[in-house]
């Protein structure tokens, strides 16, 4: 992008808030369905009185690096993910996004 003296300037978007529906909220996070993409609650442990951890990016990006199944081979590839939780996604948009969290910019709509 040229400022007006027309020196070009780049111009990153940051990602604050993006508002899904609960599928594509845990689609984006890249989990399973009845797990929660804000914690790592499974459906089994929701309504639990204690605080479960965030789901944060490094625990997801550690989890998908921990796959060592080619994607290009499905049915192991998700046999694998299911260990974790994850839906199968392997390259997320906002992986090589710097501070972006999707148990922070995900905002649910019920």
């Amino acid at each position: 992008m040229s400022d007006p003296v027309g020196n070009v300037q780049h111009c990153f978007t940051p990602l604050a808030a993006y508002i899904v529906d609960t599928p594509e909220t845990a689609m984006l996070a890249c989990v399973c369905r009845k797990t929660s993409p804000f914690t790592m609650a499974s459906y089994l442990q929701f309504g639990y009185s204690f605080w479960h951890p965030p789901c944060t990016r490094s625990i997801m990006l550690d989890q998908l690096a921990s796959i060592t199944v080619n994607p290009a081979h499905l049915k192991a590839y998700f046999d694998a993910c299911t260990e974790h939780r994850l839906n199968g996604v392997y390259t997320p948009f906002w992986m090589d996004w710097l501070l972006t969290d999707p148990s922070i910019f995900l905002i649910g709509v019920q």
